[in-house]
This record gives structure tokens, sequence and C-alpha cells, in this order.
């Protein structure tokens, strides 16, 4: 995901009131399991772990294994993002140049880049009425990798008149 926001190179800018250039990138946790729009949504609930994995989690890896003696189960959950988030304001840009430094307002340049997520990895195994455990192993391996960037920045040459100047970057 990328987003960038910014006032170009060697552009003019004037205003009385205040001037936000915002870039947000956002991977948002959000749990859905109640919502039932339609038959498929009940449908895919009716499994052994309820349907948690659709709509609680952001990646999901599960493995269950039967035998007669023995069972082996393993599950692999890998999940990389990478998000950039740029805000800035070019190179020789004028913002409010030549206005009354008494009437314009706040400059700020903010960048913004939030993951938010949950993940599972697991062997999962339900046993109903009449079931009987016998010998298993089992093993799981969970790796979330984040690569977020974000940057607020003003070129070189920019010419700025403003009450307060913000510029910042939060990932």
């Amino acid at each position: 995901n990328k987003a960038t926001a910014y006032i170009g190179d060697g552009a003019s800018v004037g205003a009385a009131g205040d001037i936000t250039v915002e870039s947000n990138v956002r991977v948002p946790y959000a749990i859905d399991w109640l919502q039932l729009k339609g038959p498929s949504d009940v449908f895919d609930k009716l499994n052994p772990n309820l349907g948690i994995q659709n709509g609680t989690f952001t990646s999901w890896a599960q493995s269950l294994a039967t035998g007669a003696n023995t069972g082996l189960a393993g599950s692999v959950n890998h999940l990389e993002i990478g998000n950039t988030s740029n805000a800035y304001i070019g190179a020789g840009a004028l913002i409010n140049a030549g206005k009354n430094p008494n009437s314009v307002g706040d400059l700020r340049v903010i960048a913004r880049n939030n993951v938010d997520t949950v993940n599972f990895s697991g062997n999962i195994g339900v046993t109903f009425f009449g079931g009987k455990g016998a010998n298993g192993v089992g093993g799981a391996y969970v790796g979330v990798f984040y690569d977020n960037v974000a940057s607020a920045r003003i070129m070189s040459g920019a010419a700025i008149s403003a009450n307060t100047l913000t510029v910042r970057a939060d990932t």
C-alpha cells in the first residue's frame, strides 16, 4: 500500500487559514465474524473451529491430523505487509509567500502508517461426543513481517510563511 500527499515543486499556495498536507496508510483490524449477510456466512461457521478463521484473524494457518495410532500435523503462517506513506512540500514551493504574517494559519505536513493485525497458526482439533485421543505430534510457525515507511518533509528551496509549522511522520 502506498499513499502520497504533496504540494508540487514550484507551486504557489496561499490560504487565509490552515494548510494541511497529510498522507495516511492504514491496515485496520476489524472483527466481522458476527456479520451475517447471506447463507454463505452461516455455512462458513459450520466447521470444527466455528469459522473463526474468517472475520476474526488477519492471517490464519491451521492443521489437523487424525490417525489410528499417531497423528502428525504442522502449519505455517507467513505474512508480509509493506506500506509507504509520504507527505511533502516540493522544492521551490511558495506557501503563503508575500502574505501578511498575521493573516496566515498553521502549516502541517504529516505522514502516518498504521497496521493492526491478529495472526494465528496452530494445530487445533475438536473431539465431539464419543471421540478418543491417540498419540499426536504437532508444530506451528507464525512469521509476520512489517516493512512500513512514513516520511514527512519539506524540500529544499521551499519558502514558507506560517503561524506554526508541524512536520511529523508516524509509523
